[in-house]
């Protein structure tokens, strides 16, 4: 079965183009392992598929420290019982960083090549932020902002586009696709639906980007009215 996803990921036709992830290494350790879920238990944030994994703990309980920025404001998106906030590894395409999928939006889908080192989490990430793919002045930490923009945007049903069309106070889409090119990021007019508008809206707002645009503070008023 096919479930519609909302990914955070460069989408490069190129083979040469596609991220190379360190290679797989050595599982974490039982220590290891009982300290990163008690510090995600103390941030009533599940994990699954971490035990046997070969991931940087440190970067994942920053994860978790970016999640609980978010939620700080936003604290509908961690749900409850069963369906709290869950971060999970998963195996994905090598271009992409993380997922959230709409029948479980609960669930963060983590890339489990990507979080094996923050280093090059970082400078892979910075890559694309520096040429405009994603906001310029963010760094990795956005894309957990990003990904929890899309749970709340699944979570009220809201519609980017509309978003958009509201503070620019213009109708046509084509023109708003270029103001959102310039102003927020290539990424974020990458479907035509608008499904990546608000979510990269919520990485230049949570990621405190230096040329953060007016109108991402112009969308968070209107989404938080």
């Amino acid at each position: 079965m096919e479930h519609e996803s909302d990914g955070m990921s460069w989408d490069s036709q190129q083979e040469d183009d596609r991220i190379i992830w360190p290679e797989k290494g050595e599982p974490i350790t039982n220590s290891e392992y009982r300290e990163l879920r008690t510090y995600a238990n103390n941030h009533d944030i599940l994990l699954v598929r971490f035990r046997n994994s070969d991931v940087d703990i440190e970067l994942i309980k920053e994860v978790i420290d970016d999640a609980t920025k978010v939620l700080s404001q936003f604290p509908e998106i961690r749900g409850s019982g069963r369906k709290n906030l869950t971060l999970m590894l998963s195996e994905m395409h090598e271009n992409d960083f993380a997922m959230v999928y709409k029948d479980s939006s609960h669930i963060l889908h983590l890339n489990s090549n990507a979080y094996r080192s923050r280093e090059v989490l970082a400078k892979e990430y910075a890559k694309l932020a520096d040429e405009g793919w994603f906001v310029r002045g963010t760094d990795y930490h956005s894309i957990v902002y990003h990904e929890l923009g899309h749970m709340y945007g699944n979570r009220h049903g809201i519609n980017g586009i509309t978003i958009a069309k509201d503070v620019f106070e213009q109708e046509k889409w084509g023109l708003i696709r270029e103001n959102l090119k310039i102003k927020l990021s290539h990424y974020s007019v990458s479907h035509d639906d608008g499904r990546e508008i608000l979510p990269e809206v919520f990485s230049s707002y949570f990621g405190e980007s230096v040329t953060m645009p007016e109108f991402v503070l112009s969308a968070i008023n209107k989404i938080i009215k």
